[in-house]
């Protein structure tokens, strides 16, 4: 065992999760590990469960019983925002913006909200990485492809400096060209920057080549199903 083993070891991990919506679970005593520098996708069906996974781990639903930890430390109350100052970052399904900002615009506020200082090279970071938001620094969110949308919501977290990225269903409404772009800016962030990643989908395919593991859920209920 080398001394970097350990340190991989560490990382998200969930035991007995369950929570839900108007005292109803969604989630039954689910458990999962995202190791250090690795990308975990749970896929399944519509209504599985992922994103209420996403927003127990993001701080946005209450947990009801088991733990959600980042490193060792438990999250316990803490809120979204608290978690997010912990390098907890979340790219919400649909790939929301502000859509009468500009592409700048949209990557100063999210950079500003973790911390005013490196800002400039922060948001000229993302668009390093996103050539295709870089030649349209000007151009309002609204009047974005589809796939430029997701690649500025995918921006606006990196754009916080996270070591945990939460991706909810970044598939939706995308050909199959842009879903590739994203794996790789996804494999980047993990194995280039160091990253760890939770990614939840319908598309098995487009995480297959991404993922370190994969469960399927079904009816709030988790398995594994593989390794790569």
């Amino acid at each position: 065992m080398t001394s970097a083993e350990p340190a991989r070891a560490a990382g998200l991990s969930v035991t007995g999760l369950v929570t839900g919506y108007n005292r109803q679970p969604t989630l039954h005593g689910v458990g999962l590990e995202v190791p250090r520098h690795s990308v975990v996708a749970v896929v399944g069906p519509n209504g599985a469960g992922k994103t209420t996974l996403i927003n127990a781990v993001a701080g946005l639903l209450p947990t009801w019983r088991g733990t959600v930890s980042w490193d060792g430390a438990a999250f316990g109350r803490a809120s979204p925002r608290a978690r997010v100052a912990r390098g907890v970052s979340v790219v919400p399904q649909g790939a929301p913006t502000f859509p009468k900002l500009s592409v700048i615009q949209n990557l100063l506020v999210a950079a500003r909200v973790t911390s005013n200082s490196d800002v400039g090279e922060r948001v000229a970071d993302v668009l390093q990485l996103f050539p295709e938001l870089a030649s349209r620094p000007r151009v309002s969110a609204s009047s974005l492809s589809g796939g430029q949308r997701q690649m500025l919501a995918i921006g606006r977290a990196l754009c916080q400096r996270p070591s945990l990225l939460l991706i909810d269903e970044p598939s939706f409404g995308l050909a199959v060209g842009v879903r590739h772009r994203v794996v790789e800016v996804i494999k980047e962030f993990a194995v280039v920057r160091g990253g760890t990643v939770l990614i939840v989908e319908q598309d098995a395919h487009m995480v297959k080549n991404a993922a370190d593991v994969a469960y399927f859920m079904t009816n709030g209920v988790l398995e594994e199903v593989g390794r790569s």
